[in-house]
């Protein structure tokens, strides 16, 4: 009789009868449970917070297993990093290594420094060196999905479509360190409109509403029953100038003194920071429809030398599938193919457009100023208020000392 014993290898992913679920498994449970439909109610962390129309939660009970998540494997070669590979990175405002997606490769493999998304937390990060990036030590990550979920909070809107300063710090007071339950209101392609409710007297949004910082409704949140075009609600917010201003200002584009486009540094830097953001949201959405291609339409634009999204009105059609569209952080028109256009996401107006359109008052200008070489900076008065970019402001300029 043969003596040789026949082995069962049990499925790489299947713990045995009396064993408990692998903490991956139990994490799949977990999130396999909340689908975040509309009406479903979750208590979530909230993890990190841009403003009250663009904020991320997770399930708070994944906290405990994400040391799991977090284990660090081995340092990574610069030839396994490329846009959207995930991998674990030493996030400066966690003060540990987290979970990221990289989004932007910039310098050489011995000096190489990345922009990452931490896909578990919400948040950008820019610059991370190579050396503070590594593999992910779990090797069923890929089973894992990104649990950072995308909200806005419903009926809250800022006044005149800009958040006020306080808007921002005030919910991030209201909602602490503690738990929310979380309860779904809509459910669209990129983000939640979600209720929030914790130890504060109320629900978040009628705390913030009590406070001043929102403006509290149902209509800009409500879903229709019908299938009619809904008219174009949003608007750009322009810088709001008045005789007498001085800015201190960079060039943007324009080769005519009497036509050209600058931003006001802070403005800049605000969109700089803001940049990120919307090229990885807009990223996200479907290319815009032929059928919403239309002359005034406010669209994401991508631009292959940047390789970034740009906030931008289709000022011109071209053909079937081309348009002219004129980007508003920079002023200048490009002319692109349908296929990198996107939809312009409602949580985007809030920061200004940062362009300036001007024309320079006559005056003698060093060449430095007159040349209008794309970052210039220098100081702009200005000495009679224009219309947008309709028609632009006159201005004098003046070198900024010890620049």
């Amino acid at each position: 009789m043969n003596n040789l014993k026949t082995t069962y290898r049990m499925p790489w992913n299947m713990a045995p009868d009396d064993a408990s679920p692998s903490p991956v498994d139990q994490m799949r449970q977990i999130i396999d449970k909340h689908h975040f439909e509309v009406g479903s109610k979750t208590w979530v962390g909230v993890t990190h917070v841009n403003n009250p129309q663009s904020f991320f939660v997770r399930i708070r009970i994944l906290d405990p297993h994400m040391a799991v998540v977090e284990q660090r494997g081995t340092p990574i070669d610069p030839i396994g990093i490329y846009p959207q590979v995930k991998i674990l990175y030493k996030s400066r405002i966690e003060n540990k290594y987290v979970r990221g997606k990289v989004f932007f490769i910039d310098g050489t493999e011995q000096d190489m420094k990345c922009d990452i998304f931490a896909i578990d937390y919400g948040f950008f990060e820019k610059d991370i060196p190579i050396n503070e990036i590594c593999t992910i030590g779990n090797s069923r990550d890929h089973e894992i999905p990104p649990l950072a979920v995308h909200c806005q909070l419903a009926n809250c809107f800022p006044f005149r479509g800009k958040w006020c300063k306080d808007a921002t710090p005030s919910l991030k007071y209201y909602l602490g360190k503690e738990r929310a339950l979380l309860t779904v209101r809509e459910k669209r392609s990129d983000i939640c409109v979600v209720e929030l409710q914790n130890s504060c007297p109320d629900e978040l949004s009628k705390m913030m509403a009590y406070a001043g910082c929102s403006h509290y409704g149902y209509a800009d949140n409500a879903v229709t029953r019908f299938n009619a075009p809904q008219g174009e609600k949003n608007f750009f917010i322009h810088k709001d100038l008045k005789v007498g201003d001085n800015l201190h200002v960079r060039v943007q584009s324009g080769n005519s003194l009497s036509g050209f486009f600058v931003a006001d540094k802070k403005d800049y830097n605000v969109y700089l920071n803001q940049r990120v953001n919307f090229s990885y949201f807009s990223d996200r959405l479907q290319p815009l429809p032929i059928g919403e291609m239309n002359v005034g339409k406010h669209v994401a634009v991508f631009m292959h030398s940047t390789c970034k999204y740009e906030r931008g009105i289709i000022r011109e059609i071209l053909g079937e599938e081309k348009a002219r569209v004129q980007l508003v952080d920079w002023g200048d028109t490009v002319d692109v193919h349908l296929i990198l256009l996107r939809p312009m996401s409602s949580r985007f107006y809030y920061y200004p457009v940062t362009a300036i359109y001007c024309a320079m008052v006559d005056q003698p200008l060093p060449a430095a100023i007159s040349r209008l070489l794309l970052g210039t900076e220098f100081v702009i008065t200005v000495v009679k208020v224009g219309d947008q970019f309709n028609i632009p402001h006159q201005v004098t300029a003046k070198v900024i000392k010890n620049y």
